[in-house]
């Protein structure tokens, strides 16, 4: 009787054991793949600020009114259904950018063809921070390189 009664505490002790580790295993499986996609996201958002420098038309002085790409907020998937937030910034490593634009540096490393400016040297830091609309301990990720589109 006792042998019967320790076998029964030893087999639900294992069953729990089992229980714990398999939905510990689906819940870092999930964590997993929403770090994943919030990575992907960070070199997404790094290569649209690229494509978004390269058709910027930028100020030439400071008499110029054109704006500065400065930031770039993005949503993801959608602005009415956000599960990540994605914010870019611009920090421009050149001196002949006016000073209302990000600089970040006091030597110019931009290409320039007569006056104008063609391409802008630039350090890009991206932030992706999920919303409490994922169910999961909350994400950030953030991603700096350093871009000459």
């Amino acid at each position: 009787m006792i042998a019967a009664i320790f076998f029964i505490v030893l087999v639900a002790t294992t069953a729990i054991t089992a229980l714990s580790i398999a939905t510990m295993t689906a819940r870092d499986t999930n964590n997993a793949h929403n770090r994943e996609q919030a990575v992907l996201l960070a070199q997404s958002a790094t290569e649209y600020a690229i494509l978004e420098m390269q058709k910027h038309q930028y100020p030439v002085d400071e008499d110029d009114g054109a704006n500065c790409l400065n930031k770039i907020d993005i949503t993801y998937p959608s602005r009415n259904e956000s599960l990540f937030d994605i914010n870019v910034t611009i920090n421009y490593l050149d001196a002949n950018m006016p000073a209302r634009c990000n600089r970040a540096s006091t030597t110019a490393f931009s290409k320039t063809t007569g006056n104008a400016v063609t391409s802008h040297a630039a350090i890009i830091d991206v932030v992706v921070t999920s919303t409490p609309a994922l169910d999961s301990p909350r994400i950030r990720y953030h991603r700096r390189t350093i871009q000459k589109p």
